[in-house]
Order: structure tokens, then sequence, then C-alpha cells
């Protein structure tokens, strides 16, 4: 079930409250065995990617048999707080002891989809919250921290900027769940964040005319089609990656390498002199200030792939 972004309500009155975290969502279906198997919100397999958090879950649960719903996150050592351009080194791997090492991921549970032998996506968000809180989970690596009902989400949204949170999201408490998005669930953001499909390239000048320069990005229209050809321009991101990460964004496009243009009108002459097409199969997250009158994105910043979602996402 997923949230949409609106302006926040005068009141609190008929909503739970969280935060809005900064990570991947990630379902977790746990065996009475204590065979745990995680999917990302596209249906991939996110077990290999997490092999630490089906551990703590047979752990935290032995002989259960639940569905979870939630988010993983990797936490910034400065603030505290989730940090999705940290998460992204863990994102399309198969966790080594050294990678799991250098950037350690916690699982946020926040839903239950199933109780040993009973569905629960048939009851009340508040419901399917307290059965959720009382299984009692307790592991380092696991958390359920608690929804706050009829509270000012503004006072909220406030709170969230002060501890460098992404946001607050707001859930009907009698909601039902469903999967797709809902009005019954609302999310706001204090930052302006974009899921965008990468569509082209260009090359880094001087001695990183090999490497990767700038990513190429559009937005899906009415108008385009299935494989992704037909977006709409809105900019372009060279800034927000690490040496490392720009590695493995450039493995990634190559690959992807396409002999035409998936974006339905001609680019800017500043990007068509050297740019290079790419089938439009990747979604990233941007960060962004504001918008030009042509709708560009202004001081863009690359947070990393979202591996968990697909162009029908956007």
């Amino acid at each position: 079930m997923l949230a949409t972004t609106r302006t926040l309500p005068a009141t609190g009155a008929g909503y739970g409250w969280e935060w809005k975290w900064d990570g991947a969502r990630v379902g977790a279906r746990l065996r009475a065995d204590g065979q745990a198997k995680l999917d990302s919100r596209n249906d991939k397999d996110m077990t290999r990617t997490f092999p630490e958090i089906a551990a703590a879950l047979a752990v935290a649960l032995p002989g259960r048999r639940v569905a979870v719903d939630g988010e993983v996150v990797a936490l910034d050592p400065a603030t505290g707080a989730p940090d999705f351009g940290r998460l992204q080194h863990r994102l399309g791997t198969t966790a080594t002891p050294a990678l799991r090492a250098e950037t350690p991921v916690s699982y946020i549970l926040f839903d239950l989809t199933h109780l040993d032998d009973q569905p629960t996506t048939e009851l009340p968000y508040t419901t399917r919250r307290a059965l959720l809180t009382e299984l009692g989970i307790v592991h380092p690596l696991l958390s359920v921290p608690p929804h706050q009902v009829g509270v000012d989400p503004h006072t909220l949204l406030e709170l969230a900027k002060t501890h460098h949170l992404e946001g607050v999201v707001g859930k009907r408490v009698d909601s039902l769940y469903r999967p797709g998005r809902s009005p019954a669930w609302l999310k706001h953001a204090l930052r302006n964040r974009i899921e965008v499909v990468v569509g082209g390239w260009t090359p880094g000048q001087g001695n990183r005319a090999n490497t990767l320069g700038a990513l190429l990005l559009g937005r899906p229209t009415p108008d385009t089609g299935d494989d992704g050809m037909g977006l709409r321009f809105v900019g372009a991101v060279g800034t927000g990656w690490t040496a490392a990460t720009a590695g493995r964004l450039y493995q990634r496009i190559t690959e992807l390498a396409s002999p035409t243009s998936p974006f339905a009108e001609p680019l800017p002459r500043l990007y068509t002199r050297q740019a290079r097409w790419v089938r439009p199969e990747l979604i990233g997250d941007v960060e962004y200030r504001s918008r030009t009158a042509e709708g560009y994105l202004r001081h863009p910043s690359w947070k990393g792939l979202r591996e968990d979602k697909t162009l029908r996402d956007l």
C-alpha cells in the first residue's frame, strides 16, 4: 500500500501519524521454520541483499508465521537519521561481510499483513498496528516505532526537521491494507524529492572523459509507452555520488546502451552534443532545490537507484 503526496490537513484528526523514513520499502515473510524472504515493492528478492534482516526476524519471532511491511534504512553516523545516499551502497548487491560492516542497516516495521494462519489486510490500520506491537519484537536490527493518533501533523513536521528526518506519513485510522497508491495514506516530505527515469548520460571532462559525467533524466507522460519511450526531459544530474557509486552506475548504464533517445522531444543542445542514450529501465531518486520555467530540476543531487521501483510506479 502506497501513500499519496498531499499537503498536510489542518488537524491530524482521523489519522495515525508516522515518520517518513528515507530508506527502501521491503516486505518480509517469515515461516514457522525460521526461513524468511524479503521482497521489494516490485517483487524483487532482497533476501541476499539484506541477509542480516532475514536472520533477525527469525531470531525475534521464533515459530511465528507473519508477513510484515516496512523500510530498510542505513543511518547517518553524524545525525542518527536514515540516509538513502548511504543505503544505495547496499542496493543491487549480494551482501558480503565487508559490505555489511561498512554499511550496516536496520529494518523499521510499520504494518502487519499476515499473522500465523490469518491475513490481516481486512483489519483497520489501528488494529494491525496494535497486533504488530503485541508481537513484542526485540532485536537490535528491528524496530517498531510508535504511531501517533490525533496529533498536530504540523508540529510533527517541525520535529522531523529538527531530527533530520524526511517528513511525515498520515494513515486513516480505519484504512484497510490495499495494495497500490491510496488516498487513505498521505505523505509530506520536507525536501523536494523526485523519482526519475535514467534515459541517457554524458561523459566526464578532461581526465574523466571515460567515466560518468551526468545522467539525463526523464519523467513519464500519458503518452509514454510500456517500453519507457516518450519520456519528458527534466534535466541532468552530475553530483551526489562517490567515485565507487559512479563506477557502478557507469557499468549499469553502459549495459543498457541504446541507439535511440527515449525522450519525446529533442534535448537542449547543451546535452545532445555528447549524449549517450540508454534503455529507460533504471529508476533514480533525486533531491533538488526548485524548478526552472521549463520544468527542469534546479541544483539536483543524486540520492541513489531505486531498485524497488519500476517505470509503472512513477
